[in-house]
């Protein structure tokens, strides 16, 4: 029993829709796999419909459509992702040597959300 209620919470804590907080110059995503990004780090940022495929999760959550933590992409390599897989666009996050990737299942959400990221990112 107790098995069975563990794997249940980490499947609705994952499942949950991650929040994205931006300010103070900061990007933090809150939940599963959670992280926190300086905006100067941030080398690109790009809206997309499209992702490269999804060869394997290095260390994350997967289930359904929605992916978290890490992946490996081909033509990228290891990025972190925070998508619901199917509902694009996607925010794609060129920082240091690596990426984030991020989307909400409400398209709007996620181009709000690009919109304030290069708000932060271009002052």
């Amino acid at each position: 029993m107790l098995i069975f209620t563990f794997a249940a919470g980490t499947i609705i804590y994952g499942s949950m829709e991650q929040k994205v907080i931006v300010k103070d110059g900061f990007i933090e995503i809150n939940g599963i796999y959670g992280t926190k990004l300086n905006v100067s780090e941030i080398k690109d940022i790009s809206l997309v419909d499209t992702l490269p495929e999804i060869k394997r999760k290095t260390n994350g959550f997967d289930f359904g459509n929605i992916l978290k933590g890490n992946f490996e992409l081909n033509e990228i390599g290891i990025v972190k992702l925070y998508i619901n897989r199917g509902t694009p666009p996607y925010i794609t996050i060129k920082y240091r040597n690596s990426y984030i990737i991020l989307n909400f299942r409400d398209s709007s959400k996620t181009r709000n959300l690009y919109n304030d990221i290069k708000k932060q990112w271009n002052k």
